[in-house]
């Protein structure tokens, strides 16, 4: 689109750049318009002056103020997932999360999955396991307690923690990523699209720009786009898959 791109950090210390420095920095060198990327956890900008930006944040990464958004479905790909792992036969399904994942994404993984578990009463998902950091001991006294056939989380570590606790291994047990950018390892998983968000977050910037459309919108929209669910060698052909 003709458009340059330059990165910045934002934060307290070098080289990172402090708030009232970015503002001056972005005014100096003449730049309208900012995508903001996520943040680790959420962060309330409500101090920063936006009156002369076009903005658009990268998930719900703002407290304050709120922005024009893209980011991923998490609620309906969730939803997606759980369907086609039941759909290969799987019929424990557990959910693995650390808390700050699910709170940035306001509680979107969470929501997905206990909906899903009111439409399939028939014990399908288990008791979801969420703590501020996940560990060895708490999954798998976690496993022993629900007895999962996979698991859906972030961590592919779950599975060698079950494995060095001597726990799962009379079976397979499947497991699911819900972000393959943070895999150390091939899974299955969801190919969040960072390119295809990246793409739309850019042109929903550059339409503001050229409407001249700056500051904190009155009413804030929201582009979700669908996770893409990509094979992998954590799940096994399962002996009810297809029924």
């Amino acid at each position: 689109l003709g458009f340059q791109v330059e990165l910045f950090w934002l934060g307290e210390k070098s080289p990172a750049l402090t708030r009232k420095r970015l503002a001056q920095v972005l005014q100096a060198r003449g730049i309208a318009g900012v995508v903001l990327l996520p943040f680790n956890t959420a962060q309330d900008l409500s101090d920063f002056d936006f009156t002369s930006l076009s903005v658009v944040q990268m998930d719900h990464c703002l407290l304050a103020p709120r922005l024009h958004t893209v980011l991923p479905e998490h609620y309906m790909s969730m939803r997606a997932a759980l369907g086609e792992l039941f759909r290969r036969g799987y019929r424990r399904i557990g959910l693995c999360l650390e808390e700050r994942k699910d709170a940035r994404l306001r509680y979107k993984w969470t929501a997905g999955y206990e909906s899903f578990a009111r439409d399939h009463p028939s014990g399908v998902t288990t008791p979801p396991l969420l703590r501020p950091e996940l560990t060895p001991r708490e999954v798998v006294r976690w496993y022993r307690q629900n007895r999962p056939d996979v698991v859906v989380g972030h961590l592919p570590s779950i599975i060698d923690w079950l494995h060095a606790a001597g726990v799962g291994r009379s079976r397979a047990i499947g497991f699911f990523n819900l972000n393959l950018t943070e895999s150390p390892r091939p899974c299955a998983g969801f190919d969040l699209g960072p390119r295809r968000l990246a793409a739309a977050a850019i042109e929903t910037v550059v339409a503001m720009l050229h409407r001249q459309e700056q500051g904190v919108p009155a009413y804030p929209q929201t582009i979700t786009i669908e996770a893409e669910w990509v094979d992998g060698p954590t799940l096994v052909q399962h002996p009810l898959s297809g029924l």
